[in-house]
């Protein structure tokens, strides 16, 4: 039996978000991107970064790849110690695309479905630090269980094969029907709001408690009822994603750049 495919759609940024859609669309996680903090606290203060060790941990998990000796905490996201187990063969394949990100005019990092363009330097390269160890932390664990995910094929990459698909952001918006709007909040709460008409079950507020661990947080909106505008975005990039390979042969896929059809 050919292991289930789920697209993973990830919106880059210490405050983005990750998503995964079976193969009818439907949600079966929605985190926040998962975040350590690096510095000392001095008058530099201390700095987030991704955590690529607790997303490479989610990505297992969500492909079926790692037998645990012991379950984690409730709570666990991000503590550096990993549960004790062994890796097997995946019970699905992930299909994994992560928005394009440049610098350019912006307000900072972690602007969902704007384009995603992030101005000065320092903004830059922290943002681009956290798109880049997205990226790292999948193609670390393709490589190391290549079974558990969809491997694209480009000249531009040195093995020839790589586990991450580029998307940009007006390409997932027309997929998704969605007009720009020049005003970013408006361009915001309108992809909002449309997720949550298109995902109803996630219409909900999440939950303060630890309990939902790495696949909690089935929700598109914060404990307090406000919007996360990142955890849309992450549903519509992998949303996307399903679409545009639906139907059609996964060999036929093999682009690195990939935009709407």
């Amino acid at each position: 039996m050919s292991a289930e495919i789920v697209d993973v759609g990830i919106d880059p940024g210490t405050d983005g978000a990750v998503a995964a859609l079976d193969a009818a669309g439907e949600a079966i996680a929605l985190i926040e991107t998962p975040t350590a903090e690096l510095g000392s606290r001095g008058a530099s203060g201390r700095k987030r970064i991704v955590d690529a060790g607790a997303l490479a941990f989610f990505l297992l998990r969500l492909a079926g790849a790692i037998e645990l000796e012991e379950i984690p905490s409730p709570g666990w996201q991000g503590d550096p110690r990993w549960p004790p187990g062994k890796l097997r063969p995946p019970t699905r394949r992930l299909r994994v695309w992560v928005e394009q990100v440049g610098p350019g005019r912006g307000k900072g990092e972690g602007e969902a479905g704007g384009g995603v363009r992030i101005s000065g330097v320092s903004s830059a390269f922290t943002f681009g630090g956290a798109y880049h160890g997205a990226r790292a932390a999948v193609e670390a664990v393709a490589a190391a269980v290549p079974d558990a995910f969809v491997l694209w094929e480009s000249p531009e990459v040195a093995l020839r094969r790589h586990a991450v698909a580029i998307v940009t952001s007006p390409a997932w918006a027309r997929s998704a029907g969605l007009t720009p709007n020049p005003d970013r909040e408006a361009r915001l709460l309108a992809y909002h709001d449309a997720a949550r008409r298109r995902w109803p079950v996630l219409d909900r507020r999440a939950s303060t408690s630890k309990g939902g661990g790495l696949f909690g947080g089935l929700a598109l909106l914060g404990p307090r009822g406000g919007a996360n505008y990142n955890k849309a975005a992450a549903l519509w990039i992998a949303d996307h994603g399903r679409k545009l390979c639906s139907g059609l042969p996964l060999a036929a896929a093999r682009t690195h750049e990939v935009s709407s059809p």
